[in-house]
């Protein structure tokens, strides 16, 4: 969903999300209407499916409460890890905001340990932590690797970053018994492979 006062945004977003189709395209179904219709700009396929709409339109009262305990886990997690130097752990902006905390990402400095990322990840997995890797640098996905590509070490940050994020579980419905538990096992995995 996109919110904006913006009204020459809001009319290009609303091209983007349909194939840049006309909204005049959209009279073509009407009584009176015609066949024809124009193509604008290239586009996308994003419009909303009636499921959709109609699980999000219940959702959203409940979206304050699923943010407010989203943040709770996520002070948590900066809180209990915070002592971990293993770990570069997310910050807040230094502007006001409301984080959302979809995910939480912190960077394993894989410098520190005697694996790297994707071990550790698999070393959670073996103590029944799903984590997820969220997200590669775009540049290193095959198509841009063929189509864009970029002299090695040109990108750098976005390198160190990529080789080193990944996500921990949080989500509302997160008992705090469960993030004591992520805490936990991301702490013996670096117990037991630490440099």
């Amino acid at each position: 969903m996109v919110c904006t006062r913006d009204e020459s945004l809001a009319e290009e977003i609303s091209l983007l999300k349909f194939h840049g189709m006309s909204r005049e395209a959209w009279k073509r179904f009407a009584a009176t209407g015609t066949p024809n219709y124009d193509i604008m700009l290239p586009g996308f396929k994003y419009n909303m499916m009636d499921i959709q709409a109609a699980i999000g339109i219940h959702q959203l009262p409940r979206l304050d409460g699923f943010i407010e305990r989203r943040t709770a886990i996520a002070d948590f997690y900066n809180e209990a890890l915070a002592d971990v130097a293993e770990l570069a752990l997310p910050r807040y902006a230094t502007y006001d905001q409301r984080h959302a905390w979809h995910l939480y990402t912190p960077l394993v400095r894989i410098e520190m340990l005697a694996i790297d990322r994707d071990q550790f990840m698999a070393e959670l997995k073996k103590l029944n932590i799903g984590s997820g890797l969220h997200y590669k640098a775009i540049h290193h996905h095959a198509w841009y690797r063929e189509n864009l590509p970029q002299v090695e070490g040109s990108l750098p940050n976005a390198d160190y970053a990529s080789d080193r994020i990944l996500s921990l579980p949080l989500f509302p419905k997160m008992t705090d018994e469960d993030a004591r538990d992520v805490v936990g096992a991301v702490k013996e995995v670096i117990v037991k492979h630490r440099k």
